[in-house]
């Protein structure tokens, strides 16, 4: 009789056992996606941004309230970065799940998509998705015929994407209500983040009041900026002059008496319409960046601080003109629980942590890491996951997450293991960086970066988050592994460029090396 009561309880207790178990596999199962016939996708690329200026990420000041929601319901990347810290080559590893090097797409106005490689859109299309981007107009760094505009069955390009995102956002809720009974896949690129940082007027002074004048914070003000800077550098024939336009041209903007008498804004359309009709409207972007620069002395503690607020106001403005009516749109048209949603950026920003300013570069933490956020409407929790991450893994992620083939030439890894609680291990034991003249490799703890020029450096990043004590020569054994593993992996990548591409002839030298060192002009 004790032996059948040890039986019964015995097997009760196996039972009981087991039935915790597949409760907790099935509560697993629970984050498996249907299949992708039932979801829109919707891929938000804000340039510029740094994923420690957003509140989800620990961000003090709120910068970003709607994102923010938006996180709480969704999977929180928190340590994502990515592989190359300029948007034409970041972008394509975005969208082809290819390191730099391996796509080849590295210097703008010259390199493009090879053939043979296959874009997210691409594959989407494939599965019978309805593709649009949403982008800036005129810019040679997402050039459409760089390969940007394979797959999409619509390209729309505007100037809203800096000045106005509101705008920018009617247009893009519009076109969600007339297409509300399509399955698509939107990619949305904004520059509201980028420099030269102009939010406008209701979010201006939402961090700080504007402590110098001689700072321009509208177009309209580094338009007369322009003017007046290039006019006074001309009579005192100054070298910065020369520097950005070489004598010829110089020589030619001066015969054409732009920079005489006093100032207009139609004076400086006419010089943007004489860069365009020759077929150098870098050259007006070099005169931009020059003088708003010239104006910011970044090691002005104060300043500094003010730059950072405007930046930041520019995010919040993104925040609250776009992604606030994108959710309310999706929600209206009952859409928001049949959309994939992702925000992710190309890099961040830096402000003098090493003694620069902007991006491109650098491969230090403020310009490398960026946010994921990958909202999927069959996941009710949101969480955040520690393990590295890069953005490289966004194409093989979503089409995992959809039950979609993930192309052969994927060099990035799905993380829907990790989404789905399944892998409690990272899928990297090491993320990788590239630009033409450093590469480097992290794992949780050490950071090496190789520099062509210039010194070596190996950054103990649990214990000094921002790389500020350089242990190359200390920890030399570390360092020569990190090397051992950062080069056999740049030996085993596939190379898919399969032909050179060339600068056109209007773009000089001084240019192009600039586009070489910095993938900017």
């Amino acid at each position: 009789m004790k032996r059948h009561r040890l039986f019964i309880f015995s097997l009760i207790t196996i039972i009981c056992l087991f039935s915790g178990v597949f409760s907790l596999y099935a509560d697993l199962q629970g984050n498996n996606s249907p299949r992708y016939e039932d979801y829109n996708i919707i891929l938000i690329y804000v340039d510029t941004l740094r994923a420690d200026h957003l509140g989800c990420y620990g961000y003090s000041r709120n910068t970003s309230p709607n994102i923010d929601k938006l996180a709480s319901e969704s999977i929180v990347f928190t340590e994502n970065y990515t592989p190359v810290t300029y948007t034409l080559a970041s972008f394509m590893s975005i969208i082809t799940s290819l390191y730099p090097k391996s796509h080849g797409v590295l210097e703008a106005c010259k390199d493009k998509i090879p053939r043979g490689v296959k874009t997210l859109p691409q594959v989407l299309q494939l599965y019978g998705y309805k593709t649009v981007w949403f982008g800036p107009n005129h810019d040679a760094h997402l050039d459409p015929d760089v390969g940007f505009g394979l797959g999409f069955n619509e390209v729309k390009l505007s100037n809203y994407s800096r000045n106005n995102p509101a705008a920018q956002s009617r247009v893009l809720c519009k076109w969600i209500e007339a297409n509300q009974n399509a399955r698509f896949f939107l990619n949305f690129h904004t520059y509201k983040t980028h420099d030269p940082y102009f939010p406008s007027l209701s979010y201006r002074e939402r961090f700080s009041k504007r402590i110098q004048d001689s700072i321009p914070v509208t177009q309209k003000e580094l338009s007369r900026a322009i003017f007046e800077d290039t006019k006074k550098a001309i009579l005192n024939n100054e070298p910065w002059l020369t520097e950005i336009f070489g004598k010829g041209l110089l020589d030619k903007i001066i015969t054409m008496g732009i920079f005489e008498g006093e100032f207009s804004f139609q004076k400086i359309r006419s010089l943007r319409a004489f860069f365009a009709r020759n077929n150098i409207e870098l050259k007006m972007a070099q005169l931009e960046n020059y003088v708003y620069w010239s104006k910011i002395n970044l090691k002005d503690v104060q300043i500094k601080k003010y730059i950072i607020a405007l930046y930041d106001a520019a995010i919040l403005e993104f925040d609250s003109e776009v992604i606030a009516p994108l959710v309310a749109k999706l929600k209206q048209f009952n859409l928001y629980d049949k959309t994939v949603i992702v925000i992710c950026s190309d890099h961040g920003e830096e402000f003098f942590e090493h003694g620069g300013h902007c991006h491109g570069p650098t491969l230090y933490e403020e310009v490398t890491r960026v946010p994921l956020i990958i909202k999927a409407p069959w996941i009710k929790r949101g969480r955040k996951i520690n393990d590295l991450a890069q953005t490289t893994d966004i194409m093989p992620t979503l089409l995992d997450l959809l039950g979609m083939v993930i192309p052969a030439q994927a060099q990035g890894e799905s993380l829907v293991g990790l989404i789905n609680n399944k892998e409690f291990l990272s899928p990297h034991k090491y993320i990788f960086g590239q630009r033409q003249d450093k590469s480097s490799i992290r794992s949780e703890k050490w950071d090496l970066i190789l520099n062509e020029e210039g010194p070596r450096e190996l950054y103990q990043i649990n214990l000094d988050p921002y790389q500020q004590h350089n242990l190359y020569s200390e920890k030399k054994k570390v360092s020569t592994q990190l090397t051992a593993e950062l080069k056999g992996w740049e030996r085993s990548l596939k190379r898919y460029q399969d032909q050179e591409y060339s600068f056109p002839k209007e773009i000089d030298e001084k240019t192009r090396e600039k586009i070489r060192k910095t993938g900017y002009w």
